[in-house]
């Protein structure tokens, strides 16, 4: 099963985002959010793959920090795998194994080898969903688990205001309810599914975000890089964001799973 890749993270695109998320982050909460999603699971000499890794900020804060055996690194986009290589080696990383596989296609990992998959707000860009999580039942070894921080959608249409927020944002949106979300899981063969709402998490971070960028001195320092129509058209986003977070059409959760 195989699908075209169109690059939406163009280095300007990565580079604000990470002026606003941190180094090497490409989506919210940084370091915080991470020990959040990983907090009560076992890593002691596990195999962790991280599925949608971005720039690499996530796993390789996870491969330096907890008592992991190796980790890996997938995403679609090889220059986003170029920098999150780049970073894992400046920091003295090197237990990180960096593969780049095309979307809605078989993972590039061997039957029952990694102990725990992860996800941090990634998935929302995945439009087959059901054939994703069998693909990660099929990776984890019995016993293994995969747990995701992910954006969801409150209701099957979008609002106009989410409409706008959609074209503005500029990437593509594959979103669904948690109801869907949770029935590809269960489909997949996970037990011991697990879920909770943390859009107040997401929520606080978005209008951090908004006042971060409305700080006089940090705006100066944006449009120095950017420019002021892309700080004005950024900020409309991100403003748009905190509205559709805050009326509850957009969602985010913790979900986990258990493969027997």
């Amino acid at each position: 099963m195989t699908q075209s890749f169109q690059k939406e993270y163009t280095d300007e695109l990565v580079d604000i985002i990470e002026f606003i998320y941190g180094k090497d982050y490409l989506s919210q909460g940084g370091l915080a959010s991470v020990e959040r999603m990983l907090e009560g699971i076992d890593l002691q000499n596990k195999i962790v793959a991280d599925i949608g890794c971005g720039t690499g900020g996530p796993l390789t804060h996870i491969a330096a920090y907890y008592p992991i055996s190796s980790a890996i690194g997938i995403d679609v986009d090889a220059d986003l795998l170029q920098r999150a290589e780049h970073h894992a080696n400046v920091t003295g990383v090197t237990n990180i194994k960096w593969i780049q596989s095309q979307p809605e296609q078989t993972l590039p990992l061997e039957t029952e080898s990694v102990d725990v998959i992860v996800g941090k707000e990634s998935w929302l860009h995945i439009k087959n969903k059901a054939f994703f999580f069998k693909e990660i039942y099929r990776a984890l070894k019995p016993g293994g688990i995969f747990v995701c921080v992910d954006w969801m959608h409150r209701n099957a249409s979008y609002s106009n205001l989410m409409k706008q927020f959609v074209f503005m944002d500029g990437l593509t949106f594959n979103l669904c309810t948690i109801k869907a979300y949770l029935q590809y899981i269960y489909n997949a063969g996970f037990i011991d599914v697990t879920h909770e709402e943390n859009s107040h998490f997401a929520l606080e971070y978005s209008r951090k975000d908004v006042e971060q960028l409305c700080d006089p001195g940090v705006a100066q320092q944006f449009k120095q890089r950017f420019g002021k129509k892309t700080l004005d058209v950024w900020l409309c986003s991100w403003l748009m964001q905190c509205e559709v977070f805050g009326r509850g059409e957009m969602q985010t959760f913790f979900v986990m799973g258990k493969k027997a």
